[in-house]
């Protein structure tokens, strides 16, 4: 879904006015949706680390 959402405001790059403020909007998109999959494994990572900790199987 993230990858789907940086491709999808390529696409909106790609067919705005290049400084546009529709075109910095999506840059702006484009770049959390990078930083959002940069972060997601290490995040889901600390979770289960931490459920692991609070949770411990029998």
């Amino acid at each position: 879904m993230l990858a789907t959402m940086r491709e999808d405001a390529q696409e909106g790059i790609d067919a705005a006015e290049a400084d546009s403020a529709t075109a910095q909007r999506l840059h702006e998109m484009q770049d959390f949706y990078t930083y959002m999959t940069n972060e997601l494994a290490p995040l889901i990572e600390r979770w289960r680390e931490q459920y692991t900790a609070e949770h411990p199987r029998p």
